[in-house]
């Protein structure tokens, strides 16, 4: 471990130790909680390409030909823990479990897993977790997005030969859930910012696909964001950065990310540009922004989103290309219960030639508790 990695680990301790060090006050007993949803996606489409290609997350033996109706589902049991120390300290304690046909055969997996601790000083986050950069970055698309961009990849080819993963929006690189150390700092007029440090990647996470074992030495990642409103309206915009380590045969990457949202009423907007560097095995680039608006009307909800994005091979002429406009329709029919329908207009193209050509409807139940 070289000595900028020791530091980082060892500060990150010692602030939890010193933290700890305050005066005492009465603890408190802890408290459980367990939750969860289930999906269920229907969907259909005019294709030109007849296989699905993975989305993330990647559903099993999804192959959905021409007019083909296919049956997708998708659901978490959350358990979390939390509690106060006898100096007054925050904690809590979560772990995901997925329940999806991404899992081996259908079977269930766990997603995210870990620890935190916060007070005034900030908060303090180790285990399996969204880093600071995936959880600060603003997508124009996902923001609005009421049946969400993970599941199109599973009835529609949204990826080019090379590798571009539209399905995934502006996504920077390195946005997976591998084990990291991350801080947040308190909101101070408006502004927040956030850090994230990963030691060598295992043998998940988008690290690993850098080139497909996992070579990168290790990751940052870091984000801030400012919240203020006005009379009539709220508004956030937000910056984020990341930097994956060179392995042994120089794989790295590095990425970065704009984006803001506005909100006036029952009216949204919001809009975000990425652009990737030197990533994944074949160094490639990759550039994205998304756009769209929304209304809320209580109950119901509408949105149109926009998504355009590109990949660039380094040292060669392969490109790919894809974007998507969609209609999104969300109704909330309350208990917990809610329905959703996406219209969705797709291109994909690789090295010039059209891949898939889509007009798909998704729809979807979800089922929270």
């Amino acid at each position: 471990m070289t000595f900028t990695k020791t530091l980082a680990v060892t500060t990150a301790l010692s602030a939890v130790a010193l933290l700890s060090a305050q005066a005492a006050v009465a603890a408190e007993k802890p408290k459980l909680k367990f939750g969860g949803y289930q999906e269920v996606y229907f969907g259909a489409g005019d294709v030109t390409a007849g296989t699905a290609n993975s989305g993330t997350p990647t559903y099993k033996g999804s192959k959905f030909e021409d007019g083909q109706f296919g049956i997708v589902t998708y659901g978490e049991l959350k358990f979390s823990a939390t509690g106060k120390t006898d100096s007054g300290m925050k904690w809590g304690a979560v772990y995901e479990l997925a329940l999806d046909d991404a899992q081996s055969n259908g079977k269930a997996g766990a997603d995210e897993a870990g620890i935190y601790m916060s007070g005034s000083w900030g908060k303090l986050e180790i285990g399996n977790n969204d880093g600071a950069a995936d959880k600060m970055q603003i997508d124009g698309g996902l923001e609005l997005n009421t049946i969400g961009s993970n599941v199109i990849g599973a009835f529609f080819k949204t990826r080019g030969s090379n590798s571009l993963r539209g399905e995934d929006g502006i996504n920077v690189g390195e946005n997976s859930d591998e084990t990291k150390l991350t801080y947040y700092t308190p909101r101070v007029s408006g502004f927040q910012a956030g850090v994230s440090y990963g030691p060598n990647a295992g043998a998940k996470g988008t690290n690993a696909d850098i080139d497909g074992s996992g070579k990168g030495q290790g990751f940052w990642e870091a984000g801030v964001t400012y919240k203020g409103k006005t009379a009539s309206m709220k508004y956030e915009v937000a910056a984020v950065a990341t930097h994956v380590y060179d392995g042994d045969d120089d794989f790295g990457g590095d990425g970065w990310g704009i984006g803001g949202t506005i909100e006036s009423g029952a009216f949204s907007a919001s809009a975000g540009y990425s652009e990737n560097s030197d990533w994944r095995k074949n160094n490639s680039d990759q550039t994205a922004w998304s756009v769209g608006a929304g209304y809320n009307g209580g109950a119901w909800t509408a949105a149109v989103v926009y998504v355009d994005s590109e990949l660039d091979v380094d040292n060669s002429t392969n490109e790919d290309e894809f974007n998507s406009l969609s209609l999104q329709l969300g109704y909330n029919l309350g208990g917990g219960l809610t329905t959703a329908l996406g219209i969705y207009d797709m291109e994909v193209k690789s090295n010039g030639a059209t891949v898939n050509d889509v007009t798909g409807v998704i729809a979807k139940i979800g089922a929270n508790f």
